[in-house]
């Protein structure tokens, strides 16, 4: 392969990535963003959530299949029901969501690289209205992931490690 055809690669797979990470970095774009999470463990266990998330206002509600439910106000206040009754409300870091809410609100993922992230992009994949974003694990690097971008919903869809998976259904 000749050095101008590799440079071409490299620029092509930059300028996807970019493009993905701009969709991403644009996560407030939505008013309101109603979804089925579907999250799968290592062991297969499947689990069903229904979320409820209003990026601009920085609130959201991840209801359970056992009828709890978590959110966080704009305060930074979180709250905890269980059947309906309060069982924890203490303040949080309003930077920082549940696993459950890093395709919706992305710049909490820890996928960035940063000194506290476990995972790092390392290039990506565009195919119709898809980005596939690779990423390695930071202590790991043998240890891949992948993150699926919508560009059509203008939001990452799909988390996929080797450990476990969380994709959002029913987007609306």
């Amino acid at each position: 392969m000749t050095d101008d055809r590799r440079t071409d690669e490299v620029t092509s797979e930059t300028s996807v990535l970019l493009e993905a990470i701009s969709v991403l970095m644009d996560w407030d774009y939505h008013p309101e963003v109603r979804a089925t999470l579907r999250s799968v463990a290592g062991n297969g266990t499947t689990i069903l959530t229904s979320i409820v998330a209003l990026p601009s206002a920085e609130t959201w509600t991840i209801t359970y299949p056992d009828d709890s439910a978590e959110r966080r106000d704009a305060d930074g206040i979180y709250t905890l029901r269980l059947r309906g009754a309060v069982v924890e409300s203490s303040p949080r870091d309003p930077r920082r969501v549940p696993p459950a809410l890093w395709l919706i609100f992305p710049m909490t993922a820890l996928i960035w690289g940063r000194p506290r992230d476990g995972w790092k992009m390392i290039g990506a994949v565009r195919t119709g209205n898809l980005t596939e974003i690779s990423l390695e694990h930071v202590e790991h690097p043998d240890v891949l992931a992948q993150l699926t971008v919508d560009h059509d919903q203008r939001m990452a869809t799909k988390f996929v490690t080797p450990f476990d998976s969380m994709e959002l259904l029913n987007i609306g």
